[in-house]
């Protein structure tokens, strides 16, 4: 007979005892191999989201919040060759509504046949000029259907950004009722976005010239979607075809001139670099001002205008080139209106961008220096810049600018000067004196005159910038979308954590029932050695033995594993779906992940059951032969287990009581209940090793208990780990779960204190805290609350509930000062909102929620992040603190003036945190709904806001804890075979003291005593490790414990654990003892 062969005989002989081994690997193979299952599904079906939602195409071209030419596309696509197909899109918010139903914050794309060919199942396909197609997300949220009329209403863009100076306020949305012609599903192009999301978009699609024509946008497009091209090809063929015309750059003639002018109105200081370093280049800074006063006469609303007057040629009367910082030339309309001469005091008033957006007035005392004739360069109209809501009109009573005027104020005399002169400035400064007042975030002129002819200007302007200079940047999407997939949350690691106490738990079962199974097979092992038979002979075929049974179980656990995976997928379709934002997970099967998984699962279970198999071979052949275990009544005498004890609790008490960072949290809480469990696990090993050394001291119930306990020490401690893991799962969850609610309303808290967050589809750029602007939108006066605006720029959600990896988390701009006190800071522990103070060394500093910055990006207090900002140049972020658990969470928070530095078009506030007296909270709400409907205003309670984050962290420990309660449930079926067997070994002993007078009622206590005994210091173990795991979150504000839960919970472990015992302990007790004390 072969060796294998015989391995393979004694493994069926044995199939009755090896049965419960192999279901208990088969069980610990299910979680680490339908764990890998899992984690290959949730990336499989990122992956299939990501290729959905960019379709074929491979690369794209962003504005970045500004605009480019359509016509851009074809000459893209003619330099790139046939394959290449280049789509221009119109990508707009919007709100959409049906009836009465609404869906606010949707994507709104104008698109043409070019974008439908590069969906994921190409198609041909045109839409009407009054149809549009919704994708199935918004055909569901508005219960539309083909045919359906759907009002939508869409932001109106503008050249310049909303929150700019002048940039008009009026029609900030433009209003379309339309029909539905088509529902759009994912393989169709109904997932189309730009952000690494695996939650779709709402989004209406509309044909191009139809919404550029609603929206005044005639041939504009803000997106470039190219297809068969990739990112180098792309950007040469850029290079090589654009013109300044494509990124909204006007070059033209004016007189002897070259003028360069843009529709953003203020030139973006690149642009103005290589146009002023020019030879003869002449900068010019015009600008609206409120008032321009000469004692008691004023004259309103007129256009100033400051420039390097000395390099003006035009004929007619100069305008003086040394006025200084402090003087100003005016014509000779505006001296005679205020009766003004040289040597006079003029005060201009002006607006402002203020420190936390919207408008101040300023003002400006200067001396007159000049007063010159309407002629020559004083009489030159173009020097005003195309400001939305004046240039246009023809009566200045119909102005509509960005600022807040007075048209009560315009006299007959200042309607009759723009009739006849229209935007001729009325005063002049010197460049240095315009930039000083005038300047902002946007720019510092508003045109450049060169000698050169127009060509000779383009030509220099194509050489010298680069398109991202002027807003145009090109990111690699197709790459970008499988990277943030591939590298998405990890779920593989995560189950098998969440699983970790029941792996642990089936193993030391099946290493228990092992040890119990060679413990019966005693005399065989000693036949084969007196046989002749070596004792490492002997020890690889029982060696071998465990590896067939652990491989047969890790590959009946494979097909478990599988079964698994997909209750779990299913389960996270239900009741788990916030664990994965609601998206639905398809199962994907790798064959090299089944082979990894049955491999890792036979390697762990043949290493536990090897480590069962060192004592047996230690004893001597004739004690073998006899079949029995020998009791350890003469126990070693040894240190190690009371001083492994002392120093792992010492270890445990150090690591729960010191002060730690956030992104060492995890592996504290791990640590500490490791060391906790091994410290207790060390102090019960030298308790019996005591015990057995000084023997029986006492002759009562509790005494004989804790001796027989220690007679079999392995198996003791066996059921003592598993019970401990389970009271430790127990008490970890139930302190870990948080309570939104609790102390809501206390500044320190996860919402800040705060009543209400409200968002909106359309930025606004008014200040809510000011009568003035709420009057202006429709608002009541809103006594006694207060907003706290919040800017919200471009990139991806980085909160839990996006399971991407963002490469790029959205940032956020905050005025600093508004959150003071607000939150509790993570780390530094003692940190405040004043670390968001500028830095001399460039570096941005930021602050973001912990559960976002560790979880989402991987980031701890002093990591860095290199992102770039709407020119496309590079500008380190430096996360410099983290506050807890809080509303905060999908990016990270600037300071605003680092916000607006870096990202100057994008305008408004999208986001606020809302102050509200209780009782008023509810109107509040319904008021800016109301108010504000037309901006797609969603407001809710800021606890529900908070609340949506934890309900991922609470499906977690749900998960966790109901993985646990199959370890628990393990856990009990090892307390019921270690009293059976237990009972089973000393039946003859049992049936010897029953006869010498113990009654059956005695030995049915001290068996029950015995084994509870067991179970309460399983159950102590766990619960005393548990609590120095999760003492940081004891302590930690706004978290308070569930005391009342966890003490039930415990107590339901060990009722349910007692009538285990009770229930073994009869079954095993019953039947006659004759037979058994004849043995004995």
């Amino acid at each position: 007979m072969t060796i294998a062969r015989l391995i393979l005989r004694t493994v069926a002989h044995h199939a009755r005892d090896h049965l419960l081994v192999l279901l208990g690997i088969a069980v610990a193979a299910m979680v680490i191999t339908g764990s890998l299952v899992i984690g290959d599904s949730v990336r499989g079906s990122l992956r299939d989201t990501a290729l959905a939602r960019i379709g074929q195409s491979d690369v794209a071209v962003v504005a970045n919040g500004r605009f480019l030419k359509d016509t851009l596309a074809p000459s893209v696509a003619a330099k790139l060759g046939e394959q290449a197909i280049v789509a221009p899109v119109l990508n707009l918010r919007g709100l959409a509504a049906n009836g009465d139903r609404r869906a606010n914050a949707i994507s709104v794309c104008g698109v043409d046949e070019r974008f439908w060919r590069l969906a994921p199942l190409s198609r041909a396909m045109g839409l009407a000029e009054n149809s549009l197609a919704l994708n199935t997300v918004l055909a569901r949220q508005l219960g539309a259907t083909v045919g359906d009329s759907v009002l939508l209403r869409v932001e109106k863009p503008g050249f310049l950004p909303r929150d700019a100076p002048l940039s008009s306020t009026a029609d900030t949305t433009v209003a379309m009722r339309m029909n539905v012609g088509a529902i759009i599903d994912d393989q169709s192009f109904g997932r189309f976005s730009l952000a690494a999301a695996q939650v779709p978009t709402p989004t209406a699609f509309i044909d191009l010239a139809s919404l550029q024509k609603r929206t005044g946008m005639a041939a504009i497009a803000n997106l470039l979607l190219i297809g068969g091209a990739e990112e180098p090809a792309v950007d040469a063929a850029i290079a090589a075809t654009w013109t300044p015309a494509d990124a909204l750059i006007d070059v033209r003639s004016v007189g002897e001139r070259t003028e360069v002018r843009a529709e953003r109105i203020f030139l973006d200081e690149p642009l103005s670099a290589a146009l002023t370093s020019q030879d003869g280049a002449a900068g010019v800074m015009t600008y609206f001002v409120n008032e321009l006063r000469v004692g008691e006469k004023a004259t309103p609303y007129s256009l100033v205008a400051s420039a390097d007057w000395a390099k003006f040629p035009e004929s007619g009367a100069p305008i003086p080139g040394d006025l200084g910082v402090d003087g100003i030339a005016i014509n000779a309309w505006l001296a005679d209106d205020l009766k003004a001469k040289i040597g006079d005091t003029l005060t201009v008033k002006y607006f402002v961008i203020g420190p936390s957006g919207g408008l101040r007035e300023d003002s400006a005392s200067l001396i007159i220096r000049a007063i010159v004739p309407l002629s020559g360069a004083a009489s030159d109209r173009e020097l005003m810049p195309r400001f939305p809501g004046i240039a246009d009109e023809e009566d200045c009573k119909n102005w509509h600018p960005g600022v807040p005027i007075n048209l009560e104020r315009i006299r007959p005399v200042d309607e009759e000067y723009w009739k006849n002169h229209r935007g001729t400035p009325k005063a002049f400064l010197s460049l240095a004196a315009g930039q000083k007042f005038f300047a902002n975030r946007f720019g510092s002129l508003t045109a450049v005159r060169l000698p050169q002819s127009v060509d000779a200007v383009t030509a220099h302007l194509r050489q010298t910038l680069t398109p991202a200079d002027l807003g145009l940047m090109t990111v690699p999407l197709r790459t970008q979308a499988l990277q943030a997939s591939a590298k998405a949350m990890d779920f593989s690691g995560l189950f098998i954590g969440l699983g970790f106490f029941l792996v642990v738990a089936a193993l030391t079962l099946a290493g228990m029932l092992v040890a119990l199974g060679l413990e019966r097979r005693r005399a065989e092992v000693g036949l084969l050695l007196a046989v002749g038979f070596a004792p490492k002979r002997v020890q690889r075929l029982l060696w071998w033995e465990c590896v067939v049974i652990a491989t047969s179980g890790a590959l009946l656990g494979a097909v478990f594993g599988v079964l698994y995976a997909e209750l779990v997928l299913t389960a996270l379709a239900g009741g788990w779906s916030a664990a994965v934002g609601a998206t639905p997970v398809e199962l994907h099967l790798e064959s090299v992940t089944l082979v990894i998984g049955v491999g890792a699962s036979a390697l762990v279970a043949s290493i536990v059951l090897r480590l069962r198999l060192r004592r047996l071979h230690r004893e001597a052949i004739p004690q073998l032969l006899r079949g029995r275990a020998s009791a350890e009544l003469t126990p070693p005498k040894r240190r190690w287990p009371a001083l492994a004890a002392l120093v792992c609790g010492l270890g445990a008490l150090a690591i729960a009581l010191a002060p730690l960072d956030p992104q060492a949290a995890v592996g504290a809480f791990f640590g500490a209940g490791a060391l906790g469990l091994l410290a207790g696990l060390a102090a019960g090993t030298a308790g019996i090793d005591r015990s057995l050394h000084q023997g029986l001291q006492r002759l009562d119930l509790p005494s004989l208990a804790i001796a027989n306990a220690a007679r079999g020490r392995g198996r003791s401690l066996s059921v003592v780990v598993v019970l401990a893991s389970a009271a430790f799962l127990i008490l970890a969850v139930g302190a870990n779960r948080r309570d939104p609610l609790v102390g809501a309303e206390q500044q320190t808290a996860g919402t800040g204190g705060y009543a209400l967050a409200m968002e909106s589809a359309v930025p606004l750029a008014e200040n809510l805290n000011t009568v003035a602007d709420r009057e202006r939108l429709g608002l009541e006066k809103f006594d006694g609350v207060t907003f706290t605006p919040i800017r919200v720029g471009h990139g991806d959600d980085a909160s839990c509930l996006n399971l991407n990896r963002s490469a790029t988390p959205r940032l956020y701009g905050i005025a600093p000062e508004a959150f003071a006190g607000r939150f509790t800071f993570a780390a530094p522990t003692n940190g405040s909102w004043d670390l968001l103070a500028p830095r001399s060394d460039g570096v941005v500093p930021a602050i973001g929620d912990v559960n976002t910055t560790m979880w989402s990006l991987g980031l701890g207090v002093g990591d860095r992040l290199t992102y770039q900002d709407e020119r496309g140049q590079p500008f380190t972020i430096e996360l410099v603190g983290t506050v807890s658990h809080s509303l905060l969470q999908g990016g990270l928070f600037l300071a605003e003036r680092d916000f607006t530095a870096k990202f100057p078009s994008q305008g408004g506030h999208g986001l606020w945190l809302i102050d509200a007296p209780v009782e008023r909270r509810e109107a509040v709400a319904k008021e800016l709904e109301r108010g504000l409907a037309d901006y797609g205003v969603a407001v809710q309670p800021a606890v529900e806001r908070l609340a949506a984050y934890l309900a991922v962290e609470r499906t977690y420990l749900d998960i966790f804890l109901t993985l646990g309660g199959l370890a628990l449930l393990i856990g009990s079926v090892g307390v019921g075979v270690v009293v059976a067997r237990n009972v089973s070994d000393r039946r003859g002993e049992l049936a010897a003291a029953h006869a010498i007078g113990f009654s059956r009622a005695l030995l049915l206590r001290l068996v029950l005593t015995e084994h509870a005994l067991l179970l309460i210091a399983g159950l102590a173990l766990g619960a005393g490790s548990g609590a120095l795991a999760v003492w940081p979150a004891l302590k930690a504000p706004g978290t308070p414990v569930p005391w009342g839960d966890l003490g039930v919970a415990l107590t339901v472990i060990l009722v349910s654990g007692l009538l285990v015992i009770v229930v073994a302990t009869r079954r095993a007790l019953s039947g006659t003892s004759i037979e058994a004390l004849r043995k004995e």
